[in-house]
């Protein structure tokens, strides 16, 4: 994690550091100044989605997830941290849902 640049993919660091499996989205670095793909459940887990921080070496937490899906700091989530992923990866971010209100 700490050799991809951002937005980085396993095709950017050493050969011999590259993941041996995976998909083509995976253990990929996100965007500093870009918008984030889809937030799935798997939100903290680098060999299922892109979701290595764009700034440092590590998955994204879940509170970073719910960041991105617009929830507010001060919104609880119930459960374990799976259940709270699973939360943040089924919401639809209102920025978006606000954004269709314009054209309806």
């Amino acid at each position: 994690m700490e050799c991809l640049p951002d937005g980085g993919t396993p095709q950017d660091i050493p050969e011999e550091l590259r993941p041996k499996s995976g998909f083509k989205n995976t253990y990929c670095r996100l965007w500093w100044e870009r918008p984030t793909p889809t937030i799935t459940r798997n939100l903290s887990t680098p060999s299922s989605s892109r979701c290595i921080h764009p700034k440092t070496p590590r998955p994204l937490t879940t509170r970073e997830g719910a960041r991105i899906q617009c929830f507010p700091d001060n919104y609880i989530f119930y459960g374990s941290r799976s259940s709270k992923n699973l939360q943040i990866g089924n919401a639809v971010p209102t920025f978006f849902i606000n954004s269709l209100e314009k054209f309806n």
